[in-house]
């Protein structure tokens, strides 16, 4: 687990498929990898519930092949539910992982929350719903869950916790743009 780590890696793929950055070329082997790390500060948990929160079951592919498809990206999902539910009430973060190559969009993405308000978790069903009804089509199997989870001995301080889900929301997924024609 994270824990074995004194610092967190993040690395994702920049989708310009081209050794130079700012050029793209369609159908080009090459790839620009950016890698963020931070040092991972950990604080005893101050609250008394824990989640695992996991989106799956999306179809993925590589990522300058299926871009265009609009399939959905299990790790901006996830962080985005989860920057949303930081917007109702606190929480800490105690794991969050996705994905399984960089080259790929992630099918699926989970993380540990500690938090004392369950109630604002009530905003999973509105999230679950939304995800399913826009992904019908696209990715029809996606499920997002939301279960108990044993509280763990230490979390992300909330500045982590905060980096980690601005990182995440603000990195770029998709096409930016299309030829008209």
């Amino acid at each position: 687990g994270w824990e074995d780590y004194d610092f967190l890696l993040i690395t994702g793929d920049a989708y310009v498929d081209h050794p130079s950055f700012g050029t793209a070329i369609i159908g080009c082997a090459g790839g620009r990898r950016d890698c963020f790390t931070r040092t991972v500060t950990t604080t005893a948990p101050a609250c008394k519930h824990a989640f695992r929160v996991a989106v799956s079951g999306l179809r993925g592919g590589h990522s300058s092949g299926y871009d265009a498809l609009l399939r959905g990206n299990a790790i901006k999902l996830l962080s985005g539910f989860l920057t949303g539910l930081r917007n109702v009430t606190d929480f800490a973060l105690a794991d969050f992982r996705g994905g399984h190559a960089q080259n790929a969009i992630p099918t699926d993405a989970a993380a540990v929350i500690v938090l004392n308000d369950v109630s604002a978790l009530t905003a999973a069903d509105s999230f679950r719903a939304d995800l399913c009804r826009f992904y019908r089509q696209i990715d029809p199997d996606v499920t997002f869950t939301v279960e108990e989870f044993p509280v763990p001995g230490r979390v992300w301080t909330a500045d982590l916790t905060d980096a980690v889900l601005n990182l995440t929301g603000l990195l770029y997924h998709g096409v930016r743009a299309m030829h008209p024609t």
